[in-house]
């Protein structure tokens, strides 16, 4: 016959196991929050110091603020190949269209498409790309339609030309 004191001493470890399981889950649980809320306000903190340099700098140097900020999106952007090839498709254009659109070649743009990793840029070109990288398809062909239409001047409509001939 099994000692009923060891049955007795096992169920009871058994159940304190389960018992302290659940308690140590909760404070898992609330660890986790806190490392989450933590890194929330290091990234804040880390944000607002970068802005504070850039203020910082702009006082000493002379210059307002705002043309520290209006320059560094420009700046900051990494520009790769596959970057120039990923907005070029998704403003379905094609490599001389979007060259254009930019103010460089269709060659250039050729040219960035196959190489890999960071391509340095002029800075008026990082510039367009800037100006360029939140705006659509849609956009992007009316701008290309008004640089267009401002080389070629007035076209005429094929009814219009058949009139005067």
């Amino acid at each position: 016959m099994p000692n009923v004191a060891k049955i007795l001493r096992e169920e009871i470890t058994r159940l304190a196991r389960k018992e302290m399981k659940r308690a140590v889950l909760d404070l898992k649980r609330d660890a986790v929050k806190n490392k989450k809320a933590v890194s929330a306000v290091n990234r804040r903190i880390a944000s607002l110091e970068k802005m504070n340099r850039g203020v910082r700098a702009a006082i000493e140097g002379g210059k307002k603020a705002g043309a520290v900020e209006a320059a560094a999106p420009a700046a900051r952007m990494r520009f790769t190949g596959k970057t120039s090839l990923g907005l070029r498709r998704k403003l379905k254009l094609s490599q001389v269209e979007f060259g254009k659109l930019i103010g460089v070649s269709g060659q250039s743009v050729y040219q960035w498409e196959r190489k890999g990793g960071r391509i340095k840029l002029r800075k008026k070109t990082m510039e367009a790309l800037a100006a360029i990288k939140g705006i659509g398809a849609r956009e992007a062909r009316r701008r290309l339609g008004a640089a267009t239409k401002s080389r070629r001047g007035p076209r005429k409509s094929k009814a219009g030309r058949k009139k005067a001939s």
